[in-house]
């Protein structure tokens, strides 16, 4: 779900946002249906208001009461209960000198009461009686008494909430029926019990709010899905944004400013206009929206307090900033959004009323963030609001067995815990892969497994025997509901806590806004009517005459799980960086480090703390991901840039795993002055849909003379057989004849043509820099497999079925198609070793240095490496196959997208002589599948027969020893029947078999990922 929050401006209308007939939520009338006889017989010596229904209800009553007479009026929203509301009020009449009857009754009256008691306290107008007010209640009526020392739980606040109490039952909410199985049999968790489970269906944040809503529990427990922003269900059913800290800070935030609104215009009286004061309420409200705290919670906020003149003016700007709001949670065309704004909001305050005691969260690393419990505690208005720093997991066992030698397999595997209990052993062994999890469990007797779960999980549990669910926290070893280290991993806000920590934050809130205004004070003051046009968007203007501007240069990048990402300025003067392999899990950050510098004339230099500061006051920076594909969600920290200018920042998104070929990344410094630049970052991996986006336009624009594959041959050469590698130029071309003239789709441009005056067409920048852009994919991520794309391409080329050699004169190469794949790689290997045999031993073939040994299985790595041999083998599958009518991407497209799956079974069915029979069969019946004793014997004569050619001309020997010719000989010699003899080559041939062996007997497995080798081979052994 994305957390890409946008501020768009929309134009404002005072007609029909501030008239009288105004569709807006008012939390002090909802649910109340009044006349206005009642409000007025219950109101004495407040100002006149409209009598006309409204969509909500009625318009607000006077927020300061002077003295309350009259009839009470019931609320049909839920509320505390009798004892808490007759606190309430008694607490009201006690610090604000009131007569409100103590009846138990929530009414209009004690709403407003508590509306003016919450506005002399600094708290949210909203009239609802929820975590903050009660403390602040406590707290006023203490200074009441004169009472003093630390800020603790007042005994009458104790005994009030005992008597509200509910004893610890609550009510879960899960996200599936593993969830419901898990509570089922073991409802205890910490100082909660689970009288009830319900499946979130549909899994959104506004079903959750209505089942809490419909619940009479004042506690509860919601296993969902989570990060450290907050829960990744979206918000509602209309939007795909989260249910993120930013979302429901939005929310409150907006609930808030409709009740400054509120205020303001109950006060808008002749005598407020002609002082001034209704200018400043305004003023007010604007201040708050641009408030430090805006700030730093929304990406891309203004951060400049706009200037007003006029109520006009103000209100202008306030309702363009709650348009921009609403566009956010609700973005696209979604019909009647400020309507579904304003039912959230309604549900969080019928919430917020409700007095919730407890949420415990188990949703993967939401305690990881601090301002996320904050956010979700204010939300629910509960007490006290807990969750995980790290990932939580609940499910069942995949296997379960009670045999001791199934706790002695089990015991075997390192990551397995064993617990020894009064009545025998038991092991457990969790597997987390990416989002899912197993669990693996034996025991030797079933009193052991109750012991276990009686001293882990929970004494006293519903279960007797058999499999039972599991939850966890992914520590290291995992942890228990009842383990020391669970409960450190549980993290906790409480509005107890949060009351004392927030005077100090309050403080400190204060300096840093006087700070800032001291910085602004001599920003020029724009007109009104422009404000809308540049809210929330970056500034295009110049900074400064005479070319001189700030300037973002970006050197690193780092994805969670992944290497470094070195960043290059492109000629677009965008950034751009690779990545090899995609991120696996389902969110991470991604980090950008940098430094400003500033540009004059085309030439830049670094920022100069004293030189610039003045003209350009660095402030803070941060980077927004694009939403998008797989990418569901973006959440930037902001971070502040150091004095020399560097700086780092970063963001937390979401994704599906495997599945993230691209980012784009826009990052933005703020200035202190308001002034605003930033840079594009564009990173991609190396896959075949980036390799296709490069060649296929070309192809598509050829010449018309060129067949499609001749440009594949063009293709290939920009990898092999070009002008970076002279020395191979004239063994491509001979071996693949057909194509020797073809020129490469981009040509390099060597030290020689580069120093000539007047360099060649392809020496300019633009078709250098389209060569070494291409080259980035020699080596293709695929389906969690890495291949070397020009081996494949001249595999395709080598094929029988291109020709290759059409119309070569002898001598013709013998099978094409594997030297230029395969057999080539391995005798090269094979060739390497050779030569570093004789430069690294005398003339007796002995070795000169013995801390240098002569490693064959080094140059088999590095010359046939995996993904030259996937290369290699794809090669030969796609040419048995190519269409050479159809384009290249068309014939890529058509093998990378299923037939790769099955690689190794292709190339085993299409590894044929030329009178069509298997050159490479495997012995039946085996499983895993197993290379016959004729396919090794191929395997070697191929290899022996790439290297032949070599030794039949003396490229082999690079001496004249006797002693090292002898042993080159040696590794060449064959039997009667022309079958190679040396322990090198079978040494080969055993490296390439082995490769086979272990691809075709993972294909095999049907689905089952490389990741899960190990536990495989573990359940084969289970099963003994």
């Amino acid at each position: 779900m994305s957390n890409e929050y946008s501020f768009k401006e929309q134009p404002f209308k005072a007609s029909s946002e501030f008239g009288e007939e105004e569709s807006e939520f008012d939390p002090e009338t909802f649910g109340a249906e009044l006349t206005y006889s009642e409000w007025k017989e219950g109101m004495r010596g407040s100002t006149p208001w409209s009598s006309k229904r409204r969509i909500w209800g009625h318009s607000s009553p006077p927020l300061f009461v002077d003295k309350v007479e009259g009839e009470s009026v019931s609320c049909s929203c839920p509320v505390h209960g009798t004892a808490f509301v007759r606190w309430v009020q008694s607490s009201l009449n006690q610090v604000l000198g009131l007569r409100l009857p103590v009846t138990g009754i929530m009414n209009a009256a004690m709403r407003s009461a508590l509306r003016r008691f919450q506005q002399q306290r600094g708290l949210r107008a909203n009239g609802i009686a929820g975590s903050e007010t009660r403390r602040a209640l406590v707290e006023a009526k203490k200074s009441e008494k004169g009472q003093t020392g630390d800020l603790t739980d007042p005994a009458e606040y104790a005994e009030l909430l005992a008597e509200v109490s509910d004893n610890g039952k609550a009510d879960a909410f899960v996200a599936d029926k593993n969830g419901k199985k898990y509570f089922d049999s073991f409802p205890q968790l910490g100082n909660l019990k689970v009288q009830r489970i319900t499946i979130l269906k549909p899994p959104n944040f506004e079903n959750l709010m209505d089942l809490m809503l419909a619940s009479n529990q004042k506690n509860f427990v919601i296993d969902a899905h989570g990060n450290p922003n907050g829960l990744t269900m979206p918000l509602a059913s209309a939007t795909r944004i989260s249910a993120t800290k930013t979302a429901l800070f939005i929310l409150t935030g907006i609930e808030y400013i409709q009740s400054l609104i509120r205020t303001a215009k109950e006060s808008d009286t002749f005598w407020e206009r002609a002082s001034g004061m209704d200018l400043e309420r305004w003023r007010r409200i604007v201040e708050v929206m641009h408030s430090k705290t805006w700030q730093q919670m929304m990406a891309g906020w203004p951060k400049i307090t706009p200037k007003v003149s006029t109520v006009d003016a103000a209100k202008r700007i306030v309702q363009a900033r709650l348009n921009s709001l609403v566009d956010s949670l609700f973005p696209g065309k979604v019909a009647n959004k400020q309507d579904r704004v304003n039912r959230l909001i309604n549900k969080m305050l019928r919430l917020q009323a409700q007095g919730i005691r407890e949420i415990q969260f188990r949703a993967c690393n939401i305690g990881k963030d601090s301002n996320s419990l904050y956010e979700f505690r204010k939300f629910f208005g509960a007490d006290h609001l807990c969750a995980p720093d790290v990932r939580s997991g609940m499910g069942p066992l995949r296997r379960f067995d009670i045999s001791r030698g199934a706790v002695d397999r089990l015991a075997r595997n390192r990551r397995t815990q064993v617990f020894s209990m009064p009545s025998g052993r038991l092991a457990i062994l969790i597997n987390v892969l990416n989002h899912e999890f197993e669990a693996f469990c034996a025991a030797d007797a079933q009193a052991a497994v109750n012991e276990w779960i009686a001293t882990h999980i929970m004494a006293h549990s519903t279960y007797r025997r058999g499999a039972f669910p599991i939850h966890f926290l992914q520590t290291q070893p995992p942890a228990f509901p009842l383990d020391n280290d669970y409960a450190a991993h549980i993290k906790c806000r409480s509005s107890f806590w949060e009351s004392v920590i927030r005077k100090s934050e309050k403080h400190q809130q204060e300096i840093e806004d006087y700070d800032e205004r001291e910085e602004n004070w001599a920003v020029k003051e724009q007109e009104n009517e422009k404000y809308g046009e540049y809210i929330g968007q970056l500034s295009e203007e110049e900074f400064e005459e005479g070319g001189t501007i700030p300037v973002l240069s970006l050197d690193k990048l780092k994805i969670d799980g992944l290497p470094e990402i070195t960043l290059t300025l492109g000629d677009s003067g965008q950034y751009q960086g690779f990545f090899r392999k995609p991120p696996s899990s389902y969110n991470g950050s991604v980090k950008l480090s940098g430094r400003v510098q500033i540009e004059k004339a085309g030439t830049r230099r670094n920022y100069d703390y004293d030189l610039d500061r003045s003209q350009w006051p660095l402030g803070k920076v941060w980077g927004n991901v694009a939403i998008g594909g797989a990418i569901s969600s973006s959440s930037a920290s902001f971070s502040s840039v150091k004095r020399d200018g560097v700086f780092t920042t970063s963001t937390w998104i979401g994704y599906k795993p495997y599945l993230v070929r691209r980012l784009v990344i826009k990052v933005i410094l703020a200035l202190k002055n308001g002034k605003r630049f930033g840079a594009k970052v564009v990173v991609e991996l190396i896959d075949l849909a980036g390799f296709l986006s490069i060649v296929d336009p070309k192809e598509k624009v050829r010449p018309g003379w060129q067949t499609h594959l001749q440009f594949l041959a063009s293709v290939r050469k920009v990898f092999h057989g070009n002008a970076r590698e002279p020395q191979f130029i004239g063994p491509f071309n001979w071996i693949l004849y057909r194509h020797r003239n073809v020129e490469p789709l981009f040509k390099f441009c060597t030290p020689d043509e580069e120093r000539l005056q007047a360099k060649p067409k392809h020496c300019n920048p633009a078709q250098q820099a389209a060569e070494e852009r291409l080259r980035l994919y020699k080596i293709l991520y695929d389906k969690g497999e890495w291949l070397e794309i020009g081996h494949a391409l001249a595999g395709i080329e080598g094929s029988p079925k291109q020709e290759p050699n059409k119309n070569q004169s002898v001598p013709i190469p013998i099978r094409p198609e594997l030297i230029v794949t395969w057999s080539g790689d391995l005798g090269s290997a094979l060739q390497r070793y050779i030569q570093h045999f004789w430069l690294a031993t005398d003339k007796h073939g002995n070795p000169i240095d013995k801390n240098d040994p002569l490693d064959l299985n080094y140059y088999l790595v590095r010359e046939a490496s995996r993904s030259d041999l996937i290369g290699d083998i794809d090669g030969i599958n796609i040419g048995s196959a190519y269409d050479s009518s159809r384009s290249l991407a068309d014939n890529l497209n058509a093998y990378y997208s299923k037939k790769s799956l099955r690689r190794f079974h292709e190339f085993i069915a299409n590894s044929k002589n030329a009178k069509g029979i298997a050159e490479l069969p495997l012995e039946p019946g085996k499983k895993p599948p197993k290379l016959s004793r004729q396919a090794r014997q191929t395997i070697a004569i191929h290899t022996h027969g790439y290297l032949k050619y070599f030794w039949v001309t003396g490229a082999l020997y690079h001496g004249t020893e006797p002693a090292k010719r002898k042993r080159v000989d040696d590794i060449m010699r064959v039997d009667s029947k022309l079958l190679p003899l040396s322990a090198e080559i079978q040494q080969v041939a055993d490296y390439f078999g082995r490769f086979l062996e272990d691809g075709l007997a993972l294909e095999q497995k049907q689905g089952i990922q490389p990741e899960l080798e190990e536990f495989d081979s573990f359940l084969n052994e289970l099963g003994k």
